[in-house]
This record gives structure tokens, C-alpha cells and sequence, in this order.
């Protein structure tokens, strides 16, 4: 029961500090950020949230998970 209210606290709390700005960092895990594509501003001035074209989430793996994926050995399951 702890685990399952813990993983509602991580899925409530995730949205909320990507959406005040922050990058959320879930210790070796890796962690979540807000990828922003936007128009460019010449100025400082004419930059807007109007001019946000769209977002997503980003899960960047921390180093220890990426070097076990990458140490993966791939070949044809035998049938």
C-alpha cells in the first residue's frame, strides 16, 4: 500500500513541477524535462507564449541504465 501511494505522489507531482518549470529528477532513474518547440524572436521583446509551436515530455535515462542498454547483445530469437 506505501509503494502504491508513493507512485500516486510521483504521478501527481511529476505534471505539476515540469508545468512550474523545473526538470524533475528521479535519482539514477533519469529524469523528465519539457521539450519546447517555438518560432524565433529577433528581440527580447517580441519573444511570447503565443509563439510556442508545440511541447512534449522528455525521459533522459541516467548513465547507468543507458550503459546496460547499450551493453545489450541483439540477435534473432530462436523459434
Amino acid at each position: 500500500m506505501e509503494a502504491a501511494t508513493g507512485i500516486d505522489y510521483l504521478f501527481d507531482s511529476i505534471p505539476r513541477f515540469l508545468e512550474w518549470g523545473f526538470t524533475v529528477q528521479l535519482g539514477a532513474l533519469g529524469y523528465f524535462k519539457v521539450g519546447i518547440r517555438s518560432e524565433g524572436s529577433d528581440t527580447a521583446e517580441e519573444v511570447s507564449p503565443d509563439k510556442i509551436k508545440s511541447m512534449r515530455l522528455v525521459f533522459l535515462p541516467g548513465l547507468e541504465i543507458r550503459k546496460r542498454v547499450n551493453s545489450f547483445s541483439v540477435g534473432k530469437f530462436p523459434t
